[in-house]
């Protein structure tokens, strides 16, 4: 089986990369965030009072609201920042060919040839998009809105068979 697709890697997409890349990050900061806060709560404080407690989660969801908030505000910054220093690179059109053997993405100006043996890690974004990480920093976008030939499902399918690393 192969299969084709072809498009151009959009500023929105480049972005949802970016934010599924720190989710984790995000997730453990957050959490070892509250931990620290509610320790230093809970140890000056000895208030068993009512109030005490709801003032307390009230501040601390406000607080990651607003943590949160600025995080993926500064994501969106970065990742615009990122993205329109490689404009030239990011806008080009490519066209992917997909086989069970070789990956194979040609631009106007270079041709990269991916053996299933480069692969670190692939990844699935909200059903839209395929991640294929060759390192942590270096990754191939695939998106549905490409495919010019078959199902996606039938995709996911074929990139899980054959391009999965296997552990």
């Amino acid at each position: 089986m192969e299969y084709r697709l072809s498009g151009k890697i959009s500023e929105k997409a480049f972005y949802e990369m970016q934010r599924f890349n720190v989710r984790k990050t995000k997730l453990v900061f957050l959490l070892v965030f509250n931990l620290v806060i509610l320790a230093v709560f809970l140890r000056d404080t000895a208030d068993d009072s009512l109030f005490f407690w709801i003032f307390t989660a009230f501040f601390l969801l406000a607080f990651n609201f607003l943590l949160s908030f600025l995080m993926k505000y500064t994501l969106k910054i970065k990742s615009r920042k990122a993205y329109r220093s490689g404009k030239k690179l990011n806008g080009l059109p490519r066209q992917v060919h997909i086989t069970a053997q070789e990956i194979q993405q040609n631009t106007s100006f270079s041709t990269m040839t991916i053996t299933p043996d480069m692969v670190y890690k692939v990844a699935h974004n909200n059903n839209r998009e395929i991640y294929i990480y060759l390192a942590t920093n270096q990754i191939l976008i695939l998106s549905k809105d490409w495919l010019e030939n078959g199902e996606w499902a039938d995709f996911i399918t074929f990139i899980k068979k054959n391009w999965e690393p296997k552990k």
